[in-house]
């Protein structure tokens, strides 16, 4: 059996069983591994994010009486960690680089690159859909992600008599995917002609997703080091009847109908009414009917030897209680989940720590100090009063009168509690709080901003503290594209490989791009640009300007560096500095020495060269003296007509003169390797009369016939290069 066709229809009931009998045992075993761990977990890291009162209500009742001032220090720093990781993911530079393993494959990579980010930004809401990544791996420490291949079709039913040229066309659209046919017969047996029914296949959607999911959606078994390696992960999701019967309709999904009415009311996880508390407020399922019966859906990605072959066959299977709903081979070869951790440890899926625990007691005694000193100052502003009722009118006191009875001296009367003096080491306390936490997270008030008492004013000064306090956050980066991005980049371009058969045109900043299924084909090289590099990106700027300054002038005099080196290095400042539009800024040579030979082919110079003999040529090219070589043009050029002079001079006023050169030589490079019939024909051989390629007859132009080309070289300084 072909295993592309494993289905609940190509399945034995003995198979099946077999199928469903491991997935009920490895979800049972995920489910119990995540309420009894992970979601604890997760639950505390909340509770510390949020800092809510009712969280620091229960820490500390006594204080709560008095004040509900509550730190919130773990999502400020988040909040603060969330644009530096952005603008390093979001910047003029992609995270990842996509190369070709030769470099014959670098011009296929490129436009693997602009696929993808063309797929991930305009198909999937890109930076959207990395910001809550990274937020929720800031804030829980796991964050998910899952990423699968749509495909949707629009089918339009067609039928017609077409004869035996026109079949096979219909048969070539149906290899290539374009049509299916349904039926076909001849019209008359002796005829060509056929009577066919067939579907036009139109593609609506052909693109991978990429979807945030809860942590609480995820299951994983427990025995996985990493979640790409577990033998069981699945996909919980909360849909309704109605979603079910369409797949069905589709021929997705069967038994939906068995599992409808064995399934019983959906339990929410902890950490769902955590994050909704309105679900159990307001919830109801009752006379709802089937349509929008509440139900969980297992996506199941399970490895299972299901036909004793004595090998694990990796499968999918969508299930809802022990009631398959479709089983199929796993196609992605691999769970299609990824997870980041800010914070990661070795073996583990989910570490013990978080950016959250870390910080928890540092921030649960700013709040507790904090609030005492706000309890502190409110007393001393409004103090306890004595007063001898005796003496005094006790009511007139409550009532605030402007005027109170008092019988005898008010100073006897009325005494007021002493002022409590804070401890001494109170502020320096929260004071020292704050930089530790500064120091666990790498987010500083110089990071932030807010430091006016800066003892070092300048601003190289500033940089380098800034620099070093982002360390920090320049390692979370580096973990979340080794861990996450760089993986995510591979998986989509193994989606693409697999899933497009069709040539893709792309849209990117104006421009238009078609990318076909062999150029996807192949191996590439992945490089991180993340969390790496000699420092922030001001110190790089500096960096490069001082080259192009300082180092590149002298080395493009040693003929080191060429214009393709100068526009490398322009580009990666204005990378570095966050330009985007970097082709409306800069023209690149490889692009400006095709539109100059595209106008050198047609010029007046260009077939000035042409008509120049091999000789001379070859003379020129070894010219290495810019003086020598204009000396000897300046030569050629005395000796043409007066008309072509003005045409050539027309067509060079206004280029530099190093640009005209390099043009020239271009040419004469060009003109060499085409004079194979010019050899053929040697000096002299020339009929008088006869016209060269300038379109200039040779005896017009005053230039002596015994020289091929039209150029007398007798009395020419002599030339060659050393």
């Amino acid at each position: 059996m072909d295993e592309q066709e494993i289905s609940l229809d190509t399945l034995s009931q003995e198979q099946i069983e077999l199928i469903m009998s491991q997935v009920k045992k490895d979800k049972e075993e995920a489910d119990r591994y995540y309420t009894s761990d992970i979601e604890p977990k997760l639950l505390r890291r909340k509770n510390i994010v949020d800092a809510s009162v009712d969280h620091y209500r229960k820490k500390f009742p006594k204080l709560s009486e008095l004040s509900n001032w509550c730190s919130q220090d773990v999502k400020s720093t988040i909040e603060w960690i969330m644009p530096a990781l952005m603008e390093m993911f979001y910047g003029a530079q992609e995270p990842v680089d996509v190369q070709g393993t030769m470099p014959d494959d670098d011009p296929a990579a490129k436009k693997v690159q602009s696929l993808l980010k063309f797929q991930i930004d305009k198909k999937n809401d890109g930076f959207m859909f990395l910001f809550w990544f990274l937020k929720e791996g800031l804030q829980s420490n796991f964050a998910a992600t899952k990423i699968y291949w749509k495909r949707e079709e629009k089918r339009n039913r067609m039928q017609g008599m077409v004869n035996a040229d026109m079949m096979q066309q219909l048969l070539l659209e149906e290899q290539a995917g374009k049509v299916e046919i349904i039926d076909i017969q001849p019209i008359v047996p002796t005829s060509d002609l056929f009577a066919v029914q067939y579907d036009e296949i139109i593609l609506k959607t052909n693109q991978p997703v990429l979807e945030n999911i809860p942590a609480s959606e995820l299951r994983f078994s427990p025995d996985a080091r990493r979640l790409y390696d577990a033998k069981y992960v699945s996909h919980r999701k909360i849909v309704n009847g109605d979603y079910l019967r369409r797949k069905q309709q589709e021929g997705v999904y069967q038994n939906v109908e068995k599992a409808l009415e064995a399934s019983s009311n959906v339990k929410y996880t902890q950490l769902e009414l955590k994050q909704n508390p309105q679900l159990k407020k307001y919830r109801s399922t009752q006379g709802q009917g089937k349509a929008r019966k509440d139900v969980e859906l297992y996506e199941s990605y399970i490895s299972v030897d299901y036909n004793n072959d004595g090998l694990l066959e990796k499968l999918i299977v969508h299930s809802v209680g022990d009631t398959p709903l479709r089983i199929a081979v796993n196609t992605y070869e691999k769970p299609p989940f990824f997870v980041f951790s800010s914070i990661v440890e070795p073996y583990k899926v989910v570490a013990d720590d978080s950016l959250a625990d870390i910080l928890e007691q540092l921030q649960d005694l700013k709040t507790a100090l904090t609030r005492q000193v706000i309890i502190n100052v409110a007393k001393n502003n409004d103090p306890q009063t004595f007063a001898d009722a005796n003496k005094v009118d006790i009511d007139a006191m409550l009532d605030g009168d402007a005027i109170i009875p008092v019988q005898g001296d008010p100073r006897l009367a009325i005494y007021h509690a002493p002022i409590a003096q804070l401890a001494s080491p109170t502020f320096k306390l929260i004071e020292n709080i704050q930089g530790e936490i500064e120091s666990r997270t790498g987010v500083t008030r110089y990071n932030q901003g807010l430091d006016a008492d800066s003892l070092n004013k300048t601003a190289t000064g500033i940089s380098a503290i800034m620099g070093a306090a982002n360390q920090r956050i320049k390692l979370i980066a580096r973990i979340f594209a080794e861990t996450v991005w760089l993986p995510v980049v591979r998986f989509l371009i193994e989606l693409n490989q697999k899933f497009i058969d069709q040539e893709q045109i792309i849209r990117l900043t104006g421009d238009s791009l078609r990318v076909s299924p062999e150029e996807l084909s192949g191996d590439f090289d992945l490089n991180v640009n993340v969390g790496m590099g000699t420092g922030s990106k001001e110190v790089q700027v500096q960096m490069i300007m001082n080259l192009i300054g300082g180092l590149y002038p002298m080395l493009t005099q040693m003929g080191i560096v060429t214009p393709q080196n100068w526009y490398n290095i322009a580009k990666t400042l204005h990378e570095n500095m966050g330009l985007k539009n970097i082709n409306d800024l800069l023209t690149d040579p490889a692009q400006m020495q095709q539109m100059l030979q595209q106008q050198q082919q047609n010029s007046a110079l260009n077939q000035v060269i042409q008509s120049l003999p091999p000789q001379i040529l070859q003379q020129l090219a070894q010219i290495q003296d810019p003086q020598q070589f204009q000396q000897v043009l300046g030569q050629i050029a005395q000796r043409l007509p007066p008309q072509i002079q003005q045409q050539v001079s027309a067509e060079i006023q206004g280029i530099p003169p190093q640009q005209l050169l390099m043009a020239i030589k271009s040419m004469i490079i060009q003109a060499l390797g085409g004079t194979q019939n010019a050899q053929t024909n040697p000096p002299g051989n020339s009929p008088p009369g006869s016209v060269n390629q300038s379109g200039v007859s040779q005896a017009s132009a005053g230039i002596p016939g015994q020289v091929a080309g039209g150029v007398q070289t007798g009395n020419l300084p002599q030339v060659g290069g050393p």
